[in-house]
């Protein structure tokens, strides 16, 4: 009882509640309250039941009270505490405070834990976005610039392009797989002639290449791409195994700097004059205008038929265009028409341009006035091939001309003929008259020579008054070919018989000429030609002149 009554007086103080013991027929037996008599029989009505316990609120101590009953077991006594509410709740309420301040942190932690993940979910989705913005931006740009990514594994031997790689060249993925091959035939064979080595030279050197190449698209048109790669991984044996770049798109870009090249070289001291597959004209420049006379809006629809001279023929205008068309250009030189009608001459090329699938688009022409060229060419020819007297062909021309005919004489097998002709008594003219005066009779002599031929056959002046006429193309029957040359000859005399008009008055002299026929032989030159009718002519001047012989006959023919 002792002990009962100490330990609860030490966790339980007198202002804070009682302790009471009963016996099981209501007698008190013990109380902590010092107020309370003990023996006297103060059991309320109310009695636990067996092994239970319960509660009553009592209002003593002016504040809600508790009282516990408690049944000891295997003993007849009730044990009764008597305390205030307050302070026998005070327990769970700690316990309450703690499970709550517990739960507070729980909630602050869970808090503070789901805000942090919900930090890290914003930041990583805003990364994710980011990324994505980024992924997209970066395919937007690759779109805008016209700009592949590629990767080439010399491990596997295997080219990976992407997406954009494709669209450059219109191919479809999956159905064009690239390779080395595969890239090199659609590569402009002049590109491609020398790629390989271009790229292997550039990587010992940099690790990395640059080369620009045409390429054929699925439509059949070429595009300039410009092609960067990079060494990004090596092999043991410090060879390239793994490279990584790009395609770009620079069609535009190339097509920009050949329009201003062209605009600059359009400019120059070249005419230049520019036409539709039509020939019509587009355009003309500023050395044009110069050269021709014509302004650009005289010229445009127009075709540079309007330049023409008419001293080439139809055949040598259907040469031009033949060669045109073959190869693509055409250069020589023409003698065309200024606006004021004066002929000049002029260097020319001409070119067909065409489109990717060869369809001829335009014809540029490039020209140069050589007109001073050609006369300073064609004084220098006069001196060098012709008399400067007669203005006839000399020995020199002769020559070269006469074995050309002989040639064209024997594969051809047609007949030829050489006439030498000398005047009759010349000598007696020059001294009496004097040397102008025979100078103005020869000058004479071969304007009547050039009237009497054809516009094919040839006069020379072989010095003196010696003149040699060769004669082209007289059949391939030699009966006909002499027929023909007796007829030439026959007229020269007549033409030779006729006064000179000379400042003293007119004068009559006489000619002799000596022919000779060739074409079949082989062992025949132009100076055995010239010995024969030579040989000839003197048989005339020997049967007393005013005649015409031919090589080898004994009588003259009339």
């Amino acid at each position: 009882m002792d002990y009962l009554s100490n330990r609860y007086t030490y966790t339980l103080p007198l202002e804070q509640g009682s302790l009471t013991l009963w016996r099981i027929d209501g007698i008190l037996l013990f109380s902590s309250d010092p107020n309370t008599l003990l023996g006297s029989s103060h059991y309320s009505k109310e009695h636990p039941k067996d092994n239970d316990d319960f509660f009553t609120h009592i209002g003593m101590y002016e504040q809600p009270a508790l009282n516990v009953f408690r049944l000891a077991k295997f003993l007849p006594f009730v044990v009764e505490i008597h305390t205030n509410e307050a302070n026998a709740l005070d327990y769970w309420d700690k316990e309450r405070q703690k499970v709550l301040g517990i739960t507070t942190l729980l909630i602050v932690f869970s808090g503070a834990l789901a805000l942090a993940l919900i930090v890290r979910y914003y930041k990583e989705n805003e990364r994710q976005r980011a990324q994505l913005s980024y992924e997209k931006q970066f395919r937007v740009a690759m779109e805008a610039t016209q700009t592949g990514l590629w990767t080439w594994d010399f491990k596997i031997n295997r080219i990976a392009w992407d997406p954009q790689c494709f669209l450059l060249l219109g191919l479809e993925p999956g159905v064009f797989e690239p390779s080395w091959d595969k890239i090199v035939a659609l590569t402009h064979p002049e590109d491609a002639l020398n790629m390989r080595s271009s790229i292997q030279e550039q990587i010992r050197a940099h690790s990395s290449f640059l080369i620009e190449r045409r390429m054929k698209t699925a439509n059949e048109l070429w595009v300039w791409i410009q092609v960067r790669g990079k060494v990004i991984e090596w092999s043991k044996e410090h060879e390239p195994s793994l490279f990584t770049g790009v395609y770009i798109n620079i069609d535009a870009q190339k097509r920009a700097e050949q329009l201003h090249l062209s605009a600059v070289a359009f400019e120059t001291q070249e005419a230049i004059l520019i036409t539709d597959a039509k020939e019509r004209v587009v355009k003309v420049n500023e050395a044009f205008t110069r050269i021709t006379g014509y302004r650009e809006q005289e010229m445009i629809g127009k075709t540079p038929r309007i330049l023409k001279s008419d001293k080439h023929d139809n055949t040598f205008y259907e040469s031009m265009w033949k060669g045109l068309l073959e190869h693509g250009y055409w250069q020589g030189e023409l003698w065309n028409k200024r606006k004021n009608g004066e002929i000049y001459a002029e260097s020319i090329t001409i070119t067909a341009i065409r489109d990717a699938k060869g369809k001829t688009t335009h014809y540029i022409a490039n020209f140069n006035d050589i007109t001073t060229h050609k006369a300073a060419q064609q004084q220098i020819q006069a001196l060098a091939y012709y008399d400067p007297l007669t203005h006839l062909a000399n020995r020199r021309l002769l020559d070269e001309t006469l074995e050309q005919t002989i040639r064209h004489s024997i594969e051809e097998r047609h007949f030829g003929a050489l006439l030498f002709i000398d005047l009759d008594h010349f000598k007696e003219l020059n001294d009496t008259y004097g040397h102008d005066a025979g100078d103005m009779l020869l000058v004479q002599t071969a304007s009547r020579l050039k009237e009497s031929i054809r516009e094919s056959d040839m006069v020379a002046r072989l010095g003196g008054d010696e003149f040699i006429v060769l004669l082209k193309n007289l059949g391939t029957q030699k009966g006909i070919a002499e027929h023909l040359t007796q007829s030439i000859a026959k007229k020269i005399l007549a033409l030779l018989y006729e006064p000179y008009a000379l400042a003293h008055g007119n004068y009559l002299l006489g000619a002799s000429i000596g022919c000779t026929i060739f074409g079949t032989h082989a062992n025949i030159d132009g100076a055995m030609l010239i010995k024969e009718a030579d040989i000839a002519m003197y048989q005339v001047k020997e049967s007393g002149r005013g005649q015409v012989y031919f090589y080898d006959q004994k009588n003259p023919m009339e």
